[in-house]
């Protein structure tokens, strides 16, 4: 899991950080963070993150235009925890679907309460949100088989479809780390619980389809496919 903390007071960015470590050192999680001073900065690298904890009024753009433009993007598959010392924005906040509110002066032990939740909701749930032209698309991700890349362009198959998405490929595999997908070859995005059987060359799915599998990548999927089957 990938967290973006944004605040433009370097005080709420080093609290809240040391609490994350604190939260992927008791969970035993592999969750990276970034804080960032600005939202101008974060803007440009959206989807490489899970998780926003972002501070609701800061100079230029605030945090309810950029978690417009997260939402406008990526549906209810970013999450949103705001930082504020404003409860009553919970209103304005709903069209944006945030998923919590920490209310300044901060506390601790808030923090952990918020994104354990968080990440436990996130784990007994395996929908996908897709913006595919102006419409929300949400999928299963037990029903994708494997993604495949082409410019812009992700084509995600199902097992009787074929969706076109204009997002590239590792935006998705930053988001689908956490449920068993893994980068095979820079061209595809697989699904390790479609894996019928492979060798070092190729890796053939369920539905029959052959993909081809990078030599970079082969131990490492080795190694992510027997931890799936344990």
């Amino acid at each position: 899991m990938k967290i973006a903390i944004c605040d433009n007071e370097p005080s709420t960015l080093d609290f809240v950080s040391s609490v994350i470590e604190d939260i992927a050192f008791a969970q035993s999680m592999d969750i990276k963070y970034e804080a960032f001073l600005s939202y101008e900065s974060l803007m440009r690298q959206i989807g490489d993150f899970d998780l926003f904890i972002i501070d609701y009024k800061m100079p230029g753009i605030n945090g309810m235009e950029f978690a417009k433009k997260v939402y406008s993007e990526f549906g209810t598959g970013k999450g949103l925890i705001f930082i504020t010392a404003y409860p009553e924005i919970v209103y304005e906040a709903f069209e944006v679907r945030a998923y919590r509110f920490l209310v300044k002066p901060l506390s601790k032990e808030k923090i952990i309460e918020t994104v354990n939740e968080y990440i436990k909701d996130l784990a007994s749930s395996r929908k996908l949100t897709i913006r595919i032209d102006d419409e929300f698309n949400i999928l299963n991700a037990d029903d994708i088989y494997y993604m495949e890349a082409a410019r812009k362009y992700t084509y995600i198959y199902l097992k009787d479809d074929c969706i076109k998405c204009r997002r590239t490929i590792t935006s998705f595999e930053n988001e689908l780390s956490d449920y068993g997908f893994f980068r095979i070859h820079r061209s595809y995005l697989v699904n390790i619980n479609k894996v019928k059987k492979f060798d070092s060359r190729i890796c053939i799915l369920e539905n029959g389809e052959k993909i081809f599998i990078s030599q970079k990548k082969y131990d490492e999927f080795c190694q992510l496919y027997l931890e799936s089957i344990k």
